[in-house]
């Protein structure tokens, strides 16, 4: 090959690779006395360094490679497995890939290793995007702690988390929940049963003492820190009617000593119900109130004129014996003369307990 006036562009083929070497200068190139110009000349060329050679097709195992050089680009990456601005996606040895710090992922549709098809969508999935587990927050999925602990969230306004609520809680006596909405119930539960057997419960609670320390299945304290007209420590119902009735045994409030199938231990003192006023210093005193008593009997609200179709105080019901060995005795008693009778019932007996109405005994 010698130099001369023609101008010779040469392609030299690297396995099926078309390498065109630009025109730097004019070449000639004779064959048997004749010019080539244009021609394409199959070589194999090994171990040959090409200085920005111009590719004008490339194929691989008998495949066109389409890619354009900007293409071929994308794969031009600083870190295996570590994402880029306009790069292709390359997982690392370990089968990792780290998403760009301000990348946006576009999916149409996801599905996790077993197949299955995540159809949340990105509003959904946010309601995952909890500040703190096991606290509950507003437009939040409900989360447990390290400790399988939730903590209600901020309800109304106010209020610190729970110092010892172990399952759940929210407030303090010094930091509760607090509300101004007039009728506000901060935990209503409505539910109705239609099975037509079972004992069905809204709510079961069991709790289980194992140590010495005591205490109770339920707490419940109405504290009052300022005038109200009505309050209670706890408002139980049972609502009965010509459609909604029992055929059995209807109790508003139910109390229960229960007796395992053994003798009790000697010690301590037992009682199925109990009414108390406690006082908690040397300056609790109920001496200006209107009217106090230990427990009370009522006909009370409603209606005035059903009221007078409850004709019993109390009932008792009990074993009775014709001595003073059992609950109730049927033994000859010194008649006691009163001013006013108080009618209850005695295993199924009706009759009225004298009320001798004096200032004091004597």
């Amino acid at each position: 090959m010698a130099y001369g006036e023609s101008h010779l562009r040469l392609s030299v083929f690297y396995p099926s690779c078309g390498i065109v070497i630009p025109d730097p200068a004019s070449y000639t190139c004779t064959v048997g006395g004749a010019d080539i110009v244009g021609t394409t000349l199959t070589q194999t060329l090994t171990n040959k360094t090409l200085t920005s050679p111009t590719i004008t097709g490339i194929t691989l195992a008998g495949t066109a490679v389409t890619a354009t050089g900007a293409e071929l680009n994308y794969l031009d990456i600083t870190t295996l497995g570590t994402g880029a601005a306009s790069k292709a996606v390359v997982l690392d040895a370990g089968d990792d890939y780290t998403w760009p710090a301000t990348g946006i992922l576009t999916y149409g549709v996801l599905k996790d290793s077993a197949a299955t098809t995540i159809t949340a969508t990105g509003a959904e999935l946010n309601y995952c995007d909890v500040a703190t587990l096991g606290q509950v927050e507003a437009s939040k999925a409900v989360t447990a702690d390290a400790n399988k602990k939730i903590s209600l969230g901020l309800v109304g306004t106010g209020a610190a988390a729970s110092a010892s609520g172990l399952l759940m809680g929210v407030g303090t006596d010094a930091d509760p929940v607090t509300t101004a909405t007039p009728d506000a119930k901060f935990v209503e539960l409505r539910a109705e049963t239609t099975a037509p057997t079972g004992d069905n419960r809204l709510a079961y609670m069991a709790y289980q003492i194992g140590g010495a320390a005591g205490g109770e299945c339920l707490r419940a304290r109405t504290v009052l820190n300022a005038e109200t007209n009505t309050a209670h420590g706890a408002h139980v119902s049972l609502e009965a009617g010509a459609t909604g009735y029992v055929t059995g045994s209807g109790v508003g409030l139910r109390q229960q000593l229960y007796v395992f199938d053994e003798a009790v231990h000697a010690n301590g003192t037992y009682f199925a119900g109990q009414s108390e006023i406690y006082c908690l210093g040397n300056s609790s005193s109920l001496a200006g109130v209107t009217k106090h008593a230990i427990h009370s009997f009522q006909v009370a609200g409603g209606n005035a004129a059903a009221q007078g179709t409850i004709v019993n105080c109390w009932a008792v019901d009990g074993v009775s014996a014709a001595d003073t060995t059992k609950m109730i005795t049927s033994s000859a008693l010194t008649a006691i003369t009163g001013a006013i009778g108080v009618a209850g019932i005695v295993n199924g007996v009706r009759g009225y307990f004298p009320f001798v109405p004096v200032a004091s005994w004597t």
